[in-house]
């Protein structure tokens, strides 16, 4: 009986209900543009006493692949933990570049401001996250608020958890490397090192980003 009890305490997350909120549309489609539309899942604890932490999490996959359902386990093990999570998909190279990608994810996280507290999140406690490329989009919007502004909304982040961000100085990169034109990242990026340093985050610090 000792054993069973340790097991379950140490367990215990594993067992909590969580409410999962599949394929929501934050951006419809722009048929005569092509451009298909863009969704997210939502994560959340149930029985929620007072309204939980959001985390955003925009996943990677070199500009170029991935999708939100790749990360349902990422969500629900937020959610047991007590976390509203959100983990949406966007655009990819070739038939996007990064500002188009930016730009849908300031446009998510606009879609969790205005709407999360029905699912139990805290619109004042936002954090956008991201891994690998994904990091990369992450920070950018953190620090560029460009993005925000031209989705019509302030930074309403509180912080920005980065796991493993590449691309953070694709300027310096870029010049190193002298990849030819039919390179995905050139796709990504332009073949322009104007583009290439706008695009770089570590170049747009400031007192005032989110932590």
């Amino acid at each position: 009986m000792a054993c069973l009890l340790v097991l379950y305490t140490g367990t215990g997350c594993a067992f909590k209900s969580i409410s999962r909120y599949k394929n929501i549309t934050y951006l419809p489609s722009e048929s005569p543009v092509g451009k298909a539309a863009q969704r997210l899942d939502v994560f959340a604890p149930k029985k929620n006493k007072a309204p939980k932490p959001v985390l955003v999490f925009i996943y990677g996959g070199s500009w170029n692949s991935g999708n939100k359902g790749l990360y349902r386990f990422f969500g629900t093990r937020l959610a047991r933990k007590g976390v509203v999570s959100v983990i949406a998909d966007y655009p990819k190279s070739p038939g996007a570049g990064y500002e188009e990608m930016a730009i849908d994810v300031a446009l998510a996280v606009k879609w969790v401001k205005d709407s999360i507290n029905k699912y139990g999140g805290d619109p004042l406690q936002i954090f956008l996250s991201g891994h690998s490329a994904g990091g990369h989009l992450a920070a950018l919007v953190g620090v560029k608020n460009k993005y925000f502004r031209s989705v019509g909304i302030n930074n309403p982040l509180q912080g920005l958890i980065l796991i493993d961000a590449a691309g953070l100085d694709m300027y310096s990169y870029l010049r190193q490397e002298g990849f030819e034109k039919d390179n995905s990242y050139i796709k990504t990026f332009s073949n322009d090192p104007k583009n290439w340093k706008e695009a770089s985050p570590i170049y747009f610090l400031h007192d005032s980003m989110p932590r």
